[in-house]
């Protein structure tokens, strides 16, 4: 070996031998009614939901926040439900799309003129 290398320690494996049989462990058990159901993934991820937008409408009504600036979810859901069985929704999809398309047309020449100056 040269003077720059690095011996490596590696470091023995131990095992007990001696630890016998093991008594009185509950390894495996029934899960109760409630534990089973906080396993299931869509339980969990929709409580979590639940908790915010709980949280979203207490905030709401507890701090006097600006409607206008923060609403509540309540009023929120039930402009969005609004706008749906009036008809309105479409309407007011295509125009937030045609203002994204303009703006991503606007950068797009902007960053031809950049890339050519």
């Amino acid at each position: 070996m040269s003077d720059n290398a690095v011996e490596i320690h590696v470091r023995p494996e131990f095992e007990n031998k001696n630890l016998g049989k093991a008594t009185d462990v509950d390894v495996e058990r029934p899960l109760s009614m409630f534990e089973r159901i906080a396993n299931i993934n869509a339980v969990r991820k929709f409580s979590i939901l639940l908790g915010l937008l709980f949280a979203w409408e207490i905030y709401t009504r507890v701090s006097g926040v600006e409607p206008l600036l923060f609403p509540s979810f309540s009023e929120s859901a039930g402009a969005l439900w609004e706008t749906i069985l009036t008809g309105e929704m479409p309407t007011k999809i295509w125009v937030t799309i045609k203002i994204l398309l303009v703006v991503y047309a606007a950068v797009l020449v902007f960053d031809a003129l950049l890339l050519f100056l």
